[in-house]
């Protein structure tokens, strides 16, 4: 389970939905990585703090419940500031997204209403993410980077750049999943390695 500690929700005391920001993390860490839970946690409280300030402004009272106060309006303002603020998209629809996920676990739970939730995001326009082009090793240059190391000292460091590069080459496998492979996920007799921690948190077999 997630504790308020190990999180910093310190950081959402100042804010009247400490308690749901709060259970819906809860409920999150219970099967998403904790890497998808800390930017859930990181994104809320950068909306709060907008949120709260956009109250302010236009002299609107703060209601018990902030998420109740949430509109179309507000993630539309949302996501002109952060434009404005030239971030990028993937920060942008990463963050609304993140929203969008809490305020879904709101209408779940009754909190808002499901009406109030497909209002808000209803064919919302989102800024259009960029497609990153990818660098992809080709297996002659693979082969010639193993050559390479090959021919430097014998050490536990190269051998496993060696395997590193293998792997990465003859799989498609993340950087980040092969820092997370367990040893006892290797198995030896049919040449295959259970990947647990994923991107989407699907474990699969590597052959």
């Amino acid at each position: 389970m997630l504790y308020a500690k190990n999180y910093s929700l310190y950081d959402y005391n100042n804010i009247n939905d400490f308690n749901l920001v709060k259970e819906y993390l809860d409920y999150n860490s219970s099967y998403k990585s904790e890497t998808s839970i800390i930017t859930y946690k990181s994104s809320l409280k950068i909306f709060y703090k907008f949120f709260t300030s956009l109250l302010k402004e236009n002299n609107a009272n703060i209601k018990d419940c902030l998420a109740k106060s949430i509109d179309r309006k507000t993630i539309e303002y949302f996501i002109n500031y952060q434009i404005q603020n030239k971030l990028s998209e993937d920060v942008v629809i990463t963050r609304v997204a993140a929203v969008k996920d809490y305020l879904k676990y709101l209408a779940k739970n009754k909190v808002i209403t499901k009406q109030k939730f497909f209002d808000i995001f209803d064919d919302l326009k989102m800024p259009k993410r960029k497609i990153k082009s990818q660098i992809c090793i080709k297996s002659n240059e693979a082969m010639r980077l193993i050559e390479i190391l090959k021919k430097q000292k014998d050490t536990f460091v190269n051998r496993r750049n060696i395997l590193t590069v293998l792997l990465m080459s003859n799989t498609g496998i993340r950087r980040k999943e092969i820092a997370l492979i367990n040893p006892n996920a290797i198995n030896f007799e049919n040449n295959t390695i259970m990947i647990y921690k994923t991107k989407g948190s699907k474990a699969r077999s590597l052959a």
